[in-house]
């Protein structure tokens, strides 16, 4: 933005930033990070790279805390093993099938599996009572049966009709995290099975295992400050956390959730930032804040709001960086609409490129990443992210499918 003014003198210093930015991502979505969730403590070694990264900037620890980190507490549920046998072989952790995040925790579950087709009661045979019962997401629901458009109603219905356990073929099943109880398990385990990947007759012998449990966690936002002329801040964020590491019962395999898109670039976007506004005097002190359990419901920009290092009516504002892992097209501002004058000024920056194929758009405000509760708490924020990129919350989403086009643009336009 414009009260935080960089001309560069060297283009060797652009050249720089982008090798570390295009090194942090490799780091951040390393598969020794385990995905940066709950499972071996990847979130932790994530915050703690970030913290070394934010240091080595010169970046100063939180204000009032005196450290960089802001720790809160989450109750997550974690999915830690599965496994899915259909007439004795093995599907793929990851890439066949993937446990539902809200799976019950059965270890394990061997019966007969009976193909419902769509899952309307219309398609289920008269016993059902401890079978596996597969349904097709992807075939289309009579207007007849509207209430049964919701995947969950079919789960549901499949339990009270006596399952035993529930798989569901999608064409590309993606992982979520839920956190404090948001939603509640299911009483019985459910995998979906990505339904290219196998081929499903009317009945099949299945063995299911999953193991998932509630667990109190400690986890924290990771936060680094830069002192500008006046005590006004401008805070910029970007979760560091993903989905983590699902494993095979036996240990053998494993699906890692890498998150190089999603959010490695992000917070590998955030401290290059840091690294170049932390040698610059600012006009505003600017708090970094990589936010921690962002995939569990956006715990660690709620808590920050509930409990701010930096008065609130002292924020001028907030800019949320999330999947910048590509961009040649551009990028779109998240709640742009709500906030004109934050748009038009990124829209002016980026303008200034002189780059017809980087373009800017807007749209309305959305619960959607870290922005979101600063919003709620009257702090003007915005959420920008970039256009690109097929892969989402699943195991092929790695350093090695980014493209990296739109850093150097969006990079520019930031430190303006």
């Amino acid at each position: 933005m414009k009260y935080i003014t960089f001309l560069f003198a060297f283009i060797g210093i652009f050249a720089q930033n982008l090798n570390k930015f295009k090194k942090d991502i490799k780091t951040l979505s390393g598969k020794e990070f385990y995905g940066r969730g709950f499972v071996k403590n990847g979130h932790l070694k994530a915050a703690n790279y970030v913290q070394k990264r934010f240091a080595e900037a010169g970046l100063a620890p939180a204000p009032s805390l005196g450290s960089y980190f802001q720790d809160f507490t989450v109750e997550a549920y974690v999915i830690k093993n599965a496994e899915c046998v259909i007439n004795n072989k093995t599907l793929k952790i990851g890439t066949q099938y993937i446990p539902h995040y809200a799976s019950g925790n059965y270890c394990e579950v061997s019966a007969k599996a009976i193909y419902v087709k769509s899952g309307i009661p219309k398609y289920y045979p008269k016993n059902t009572q401890g079978k596996i019962i597969i349904i097709s997401t992807t075939q289309k629901i009579p207007d007849k049966y509207s209430n049964f458009k919701k995947i969950n109603k079919r789960i549901n219905y499949a339990i009270e009709r006596g399952a035993s356990a529930v798989v569901l073929l999608e064409k590309k099943p993606v992982h979520s995290i839920i956190a404090n109880h948001y939603i509640e398990p299911y009483q019985v385990p459910v995998i979906r099975i990505f339904e290219d990947s196998v081929k499903i007759r009317r009945k099949q012998q299945m063995n299911i295992c999953v193991e998932a449990n509630w667990h109190k966690i400690e986890t924290q936002n990771v936060m680094g400050f830069h002192h500008g002329k006046t005590d006004t801040t401008i805070i910029i964020g970007a979760h560091y956390d993903h989905l983590g590491t699902i494993y095979d019962k036996f240990g053998a395999d494993s699906a890692v959730f890498c998150g190089a898109n999603d959010n490695a670039s992000g917070t590998s976007l955030l401290i290059s930032l840091a690294d170049t506004i932390a040698k610059i005097n600012t006009k505003y002190s600017v708090l970094f804040i990589a936010f921690g359990s962002e995939e569990a419901g956006l715990l660690g920009s709620r808590y920050y709001v509930q409990n701010p290092v930096i008065p609130l009516p002292k924020t001028k504002f907030m800019i949320n960086l999330d999947l910048w892992g590509f961009g040649k097209n551009g990028y779109v501002v998240v709640a742009g609409e709500e906030f004109p004058y934050l748009y038009n000024k990124l829209k002016k920056y980026t303008e200034e490129l002189n780059d017809s194929t980087f373009k800017i758009s807007k749209r309305k405000n959305a619960p959607n990443s870290d922005h979101y509760f600063f919003i709620k708490a009257g702090v003007p924020a915005v959420f920008l992210y970039n256009k690109g990129g097929k892969f989402y919350h699943d195991v092929w989403d790695t350093y090695e499918t980014l493209t990296f086009a739109g850093f150097p643009k969006i990079y520019t336009v930031l430190v303006k």
